[in-house]
C-alpha cells in the first residue's frame, strides 16, 4: 500500500514537473513573440527542450511569421517600384511641358485676335495645371523614397511664411482671393528650410485651387510647438472627408479631376519627417489645416 502511494506521489510530481516545463516553454514563446513585436526583429522562435507538440507549434508560428514578413517585403518593394515609376514619368513630362510653355510665350508675342488669345489663355491654364500635377507626382515620389535623416535647423517660420505668400500674390489676385496673415514678430521652429518651403507652397496652392473665399493664415505659439493654421472656405455641398484628406490620391470632388490628391499628402509626409504632425478639421464649410512644428529651444 505504501509503495502504491509513493508511486502515485512520484507520478504526480513528474506530471507537475512536466506541466511546469511546458508552461516555461510557452512563456518563452510568448517572450520571443513580444520581443519580435517590440524590437521589430526577425529572430525565429526557438525552444530549450524538445517536445513534439511544442516543436510543431513553434515551427508553424515561424512559418506564419516568415510568410507575413515576405508579404511585407513584397509590399514595400511594390510601393518603391510605384514611386520610382511615378518619379520617372514625372521627370519625362517636365521637359515637354517646359517646351510647351516656351512656345506659348512665343505665341503671346504674335498679333493674335481676341478669339485666339482667349483660346491661348485656356491652353495655358491647362498646361499650368498639368505642370502642377507633374510637380506633385515628382515631389511625392522623391520625398517618399528619401530615407536619409535631415538636419533640423533654426528657422524663422513667420518670415518664411511671409516670403512664400509674397510669391503667390499674383495668383491669389487672379483668383480674387485675399489673405489675412496673423503672427508674432518672431517664431522659430526646428525644421528643414526646403521641407518647410514645400509645405507652405503646397498649402497655398491648395487654397488657390479649392478656396471659394478669403484665406486666413495664423501662427500660434503653444507650449513646445508652433502651429501653422491655414483656413479657407469650401463649397458647402462638397463631400470632404477630413479623416482622409492627407491620404494619397484623395480628392473630394473626383468629377473635376483638377487635383492629384498629392499636395496635402506631401505636406503630411514632410512634417512627419521633421517630427511634427498635420491635422485637418471642417466646420461650417470652413476647412482648417494645422501643421505642428517643433519649437526651437535655445538649449537644443
Amino acid at each position: 500500500m505504501n509503495s502504491l502511494i509513493v508511486l502515485l506521489v512520484l507520478l504526480l510530481l513528474i506530471s507537475l514537473l512536466y506541466v511546469f516545463i511546458l508552461s516555461k516553454q510557452i512563456r518563452r514563446i510568448q517572450r520571443q513573440l513580444a520581443e519580435r513585436r517590440d524590437k521589430n526583429t526577425n529572430q525565429p522562435i526557438s525552444l530549450e527542450l524538445l517536445n513534439t507538440e511544442l516543436s510543431l507549434l513553434a515551427a508553424n508560428i515561424n512559418q506564419c511569421l516568415e510568410i507575413g514578413q515576405q508579404a511585407v517585403s513584397n509590399s514595400i518593394q511594390k510601393e518603391n517600384t510605384l514611386r520610382e515609376t511615378i518619379a520617372s514619368i514625372s521627370h519625362d513630362l517636365r521637359t515637354p511641358l517646359t517646351a510647351i510653355k516656351g512656345y506659348l510665350q512665343l505665341l503671346e508675342q504674335d498679333n493674335l485676335t481676341d478669339g485666339q488669345m482667349e483660346k491661348l489663355v485656356i491652353i495655358k491654364k491647362h498646361v499650368d495645371e498639368m505642370a502642377l500635377l507633374t510637380e506633385h507626382f515628382w515631389e511625392y515620389s522623391y520625398f517618399s523614397l528619401c530615407q536619409q535623416d535631415i538636419p533640423l535647423k533654426r528657422i524663422n517660420l513667420a518670415n518664411l511664411t511671409a516670403e512664400n505668400l509674397a510669391n503667390y500674390v499674383s495668383q491669389l489676385e487672379n483668383k480674387g482671393l485675399s489673405v489675412t496673415y496673423k503672427h508674432d514678430k518672431s517664431l522659430f521652429v526646428r525644421a528643414d528650410e526646403n521641407y518647410t518651403t514645400r509645405i507652405l507652397q503646397n498649402l497655398i496652392q491648395n487654397c488657390i485651387t479649392h478656396s471659394v473665399g478669403d484665406i486666413e493664415i495664423e501662427l500660434k505659439n503653444i507650449g513646445n510647438v508652433v502651429i501653422l493654421s491655414v483656413k479657407n472656405p469650401v463649397q458647402k455641398d462638397i463631400d470632404l472627408n477630413v479623416q482622409h484628406i492627407f491620404d494619397r490620391f484623395y480628392t473630394a470632388d473626383k468629377s473635376r479631376g483638377k487635383a492629384s490628391g498629392l499636395g496635402l499628402t506631401v505636406v503630411n509626409l514632410l512634417i512627419t519627417k521633421m517630427g511634427g504632425r498635420a491635422i485637418a478639421s471642417l466646420e461650417n464649410a470652413m476647412l482648417e489645416i494645422q501643421i505642428e512644428f517643433l519649437k526651437w529651444m535655445d538649449d537644443k
